[in-house]
């Protein structure tokens, strides 16, 4: 009605003729221009609206093709936004060709706050709106320790890919479920042993190929003391530095020999100063199935600021070093050369590609899950080997 009287006042004063009256076609997926058109929003006469439906041959290709594109894309779900979400794993994934499909956390408004900012399409409090979800598939586990084995078993009965942060597991009875539910699904598992993915560790396990002998291996970690109170420290949630964070330099010396553990020893400081816990400060004897050994030195005492992580490999005529991984050292026959990354490399932007180029390419994991397995193990029974003074098979 409003549209007639709009056209009989234009032709009462001459300002447009009838033969300049037109109808206006849209195609369905505009229908909201036409919706302005009718509602006034949009100033201008029309004899009539038609909207144009597509034919069902185009429509049937059109999701054929999404469904096509959807299955080469990762849809991602993030389960946990807590720190290390935030600072490190969100900007190393957004510089990856992933979809962020949901982001889950118990807290609603942590969760609300890190979807909006990076882009996810979908915020949740619930699991299972992540194992329902069959465009989801593949999971990325941030969450504290003690529900990473629970979470990694339900995501892959869902058949989703699984990313973890480590630890992967507790003790050995989550580890074999693990094991158990990794078989049946045929789906990838990376745990985030980021350091194996660096160019400096690339770099020395290419130069230490061939050189004769097993290699010798010593990783110096000064960690600084956490308080006894952070949720780390707890054995039911965190489940100490051990189990946290040493299964990182395992596997790195796994990366660098090319072989897994077959035996630990472990020792560690008795102190009885509050401000520090025994188990922080410890030692690994590691010896592995190609006959090479390694040494973990991984403590909380001493000077913060010197740097975290030194790591020194020797095999026939051949020495490598490593400074923090912003510099590394390789000798051979007497002569010496060097590497240096514009910043610290800790291999985080490789390690995710990687993963989600093995998804999309249906090749094997980047690290396969026997290397996982091992590295794992090797950290259980090293908490077990402190407590008997007994070495441990792997």
């Amino acid at each position: 009605q409003r549209n007639m009287q709009t056209i009989l006042s234009l032709i009462s004063q001459k300002k447009i003729t009838p033969e300049k009256l037109v109808t206006h076609t849209f195609q369905f997926s505009d229908v909201l221009q036409a919706y302005e058109l009718l509602t006034g929003k949009k100033d201008e006469p029309y004899l009539g609206i038609v909207l144009e439906y597509p034919d069902s041959e185009k429509q049937q290709s059109s999701i054929e093709l999404k469904k096509i594109q959807k299955e080469n894309k990762i849809e991602l779900a993030l389960i946990g936004a807590g720190n290390f979400s935030q600072s490190v794993a969100l900007p190393a994934l957004s510089k990856q060709d992933v979809g962020f499909n949901t982001i889950v956390d118990y807290d609603t408004s942590i969760g609300n706050h890190i979807g909006k900012k990076f882009g996810f399409s979908k915020v949740s409090s619930s699991l299972q709106d992540v194992l329902n979800n069959k465009d989801i598939n593949t999971v990325m586990i941030t969450t504290p320790h003690n529900t990473h084995a629970k979470l990694v078993t339900e995501c892959l009965k869902a058949k989703k890919n699984v990313f973890v942060e480590k630890p992967l597991a507790m003790n050995e009875q989550e580890l074999e479920d693990i094991k158990k539910e990794y078989e049946n699904s045929n789906k990838l598992i990376l745990v985030g042993f980021n350091r194996r993915f660096s160019t400096h560790a690339k770099k020395i396990r290419e130069f230490m190929k061939e050189a004769g002998t097993p290699m010798v291996m010593n990783y110096i970690i000064n960690a600084g003391a956490i308080p006894p109170e952070h949720w780390t420290q707890n054995l039911e949630v965190g489940g100490g530095r051990i189990i946290g964070e040493v299964c990182h330099f395992v596997d790195f010396m796994q990366y660098i020999s090319g072989s897994n553990p077959t035996h630990v020893y472990a020792v560690s400081i008795d102190t009885d100063n509050i401000l520090y816990k025994n188990d922080d400060s410890v030692q690994f004897t590691l010896k592995f199935k190609d006959g090479s050994v390694g040494c973990i030195t991984y403590h909380a005492v001493g000077d913060r600021s010197l740097p975290k992580e030194y790591f020194e490999v020797s095999a026939g005529t051949k020495t490598a070093k490593m400074y923090n991984f912003y510099r590394t050292e390789l000798y051979h026959d007497g002569k010496k050369s060097k590497f240096a990354s514009k910043g610290q490399d800790k291999g985080f932007i490789k390690e995710y590609t990687q993963f989600f180029d093995a998804i999309k390419k249906g090749k094997e994991s980047p690290v396969s899950f026997s290397e996982i397995y091992a590295s794992t193990l090797a950290t259980i029974r090293a908490v077990e080997s402190i407590k008997t003074g007994l070495a441990l098979g792997i």
